[in-house]
C-alpha cells in the first residue's frame, strides 16, 4: 500500500496537475485581492469569482499540458470537456467556499472581529489545498474519460494518476 501511494507521488501527471494549481493560486489570489480591495465588491462575492475564473485558468493549462495525452481519446471535445471540468469543479468551489466562510467565521469569532480582514487570505488558501484532491480525482476520471480504454490501458491508467 505504500509503495502504491509513494508510487503515485513520483507521477508526473500530479505533478503537472499541482504545478498547474499552483499557478491558479496565483490567479485566485490575485482576483480576490483585486476585487476585494481595489474594486470592494463583498468578501463572498469576491472569493466566488476568484474561484471561477481560477477554473477556467487552470482547465486550458490543464487541457493543454496535463492531460493532453488524453484529449484525442477523450469521449468528449474541447467545449464538453470545458464544461465538465466546470461543472466537476463546482463541487471543489464549494469546497473551498465552505472553508474560506467556514474558516472567516471563526476567525471573527475567535479574535472579535467585525470583518475577516487579512485572515480570509489564510481562509481561501486552506480552502484551495482541500478541494485539490477532489479535483484531481474528478477531472482524471470524468472530464478526461478515455472513449474505449482497452483492458490492459484500464491498468495503465490508475498507474499514471
Amino acid at each position: 500500500m505504500l509503495a502504491l501511494f509513494l508510487k503515485k507521488l513520483r507521477s508526473p501527471r500530479l505533478w503537472r496537475f499541482a504545478a498547474v494549481g499552483f499557478s491558479g493560486v496565483f490567479v485566485n489570489m490575485g482576483v480576490l485581492a483585486l476585487l476585494a480591495e481595489v474594486f470592494k465588491v463583498p468578501d463572498v462575492w469576491a472569493s466566488a469569482a476568484a474561484i471561477e475564473l481560477s477554473i477556467i485558468w487552470n482547465f486550458l493549462l490543464n487541457n493543454a499540458w496535463t492531460f493532453r495525452d488524453k484529449n484525442e481519446q477523450a469521449k468528449a471535445g474541447f467545449i464538453q470537456r470545458m464544461v465538465t471540468y466546470n461543472v466537476v469543479s463546482l463541487v471543489g468551489m464549494g469546497i473551498q467556499l465552505g472553508c474560506f466562510v467556514g474558516l472567516n467565521q471563526v476567525f471573527m469569532q475567535l479574535m472579535n472581529l467585525n470583518e475577516p480582514g487579512l485572515w480570509k487570505y489564510p481562509s481561501q488558501l486552506v480552502g484551495i489545498g482541500v478541494a485539490m484532491a477532489w479535483n484531481l480525482l474528478s477531472n482524471f476520471y470524468f472530464t478526461w474519460a478515455q472513449a474505449k480504454p482497452a483492458p490492459e490501458a484500464s491498468e495503465h491508467a490508475r498507474e499514471q494518476l
